[in-house]
């Protein structure tokens, strides 16, 4: 077996073949089966079934017998919910994890407000603006520019790399 976060092509053996096709795979016995078999050296049958949610394919849950004959219909029908079950709980927790971010964005963008506006000093917001914001928003570079409409200009006023000269950068607006 192959150690927990190592990644194989789905274009060959049987959890390929589940991904690929979307059904679930049973063979009660391994020694007849013609696919590439992805099994510990005991196993004698194992059932591999589609983990989705809705019609996307998530993965493959995979049981492994040391019997034969293992896997009856009944059998199936439950480890074919369990599956299910599991496609569904991760939809859910991708949809937590999602919610949770951004509820924490919202608050860090509050707070971040709050603190902009709690002062007239336009060195102190923009630096605040520019450090803090590619913190929350998981980004690269920030900057502030000025416009100028008179002059059809655009000033930098604050960024956040420290490479870019420090003197005021006049932008044409096109």
């Amino acid at each position: 077996f192959c150690p927990i976060g190592e990644k194989h092509s789905i274009l060959n053996g049987i959890m390929g073949l589940v991904v690929r096709s979307g059904q679930m795979y049973c063979a009660n016995d391994i020694s007849k089966e013609p696919e590439e078999r992805e099994t510990l050296l005991q196993t004698k049958s194992f059932l591999a079934l589609p983990v989705k949610r809705d019609e996307q394919n998530l993965g493959v849950l995979l049981i492994e017998s040391t019997r034969l004959n293992q896997f009856e219909s009944t059998d199936i029908d439950i480890f074919s919910q369990i599956a299910e079950q599991i496609g569904y709980t991760i939809a859910n927790a991708e949809l937590y994890q999602q919610k949770t971010s951004a509820h924490n964005l919202l608050l860090n963008l509050n707070s971040l407000g709050r603190e902009i506006y709690a002062t007239f000093d336009l060195k102190k917001i923009f630096e605040t603006v520019i450090h803090k914001l590619p913190i929350y928003l998981n980004c690269r570079l920030c900057s502030i520019f000025f416009y100028y409409p008179e002059q059809h200009q655009l000033q930098l006023m604050a960024h956040n790399l420290p490479d870019l000269a420090a003197s005021p950068l006049l932008l044409s607006q096109t």
